[in-house]
């Protein structure tokens, strides 16, 4: 359900689940994220982020 709200994937809160929009990126990175999943209309949750903030975990069609 669109809110709105343009954010970030690195904005999510923890627990929060979010629908995808667009993908940025280019090339080799775009196609990687597209391959994790990460595609237009999908819903991610974020699950954590490591202590400096990144890497994140993050849920994607009932994958962590």
């Amino acid at each position: 359900m669109r809110s709105g709200i343009d954010m970030k994937l690195s904005e999510l809160q923890i627990g929060r689940t979010a629908t995808i929009f667009a993908v940025g990126g280019s090339g080799a990175l775009r196609q990687h994220f597209l391959d994790m999943g990460l595609i237009p209309q999908g819903d991610v949750t974020m699950v954590k982020y490591a202590p400096m903030g990144d890497p994140m975990e993050l849920r994607i069609h009932s994958y962590e």
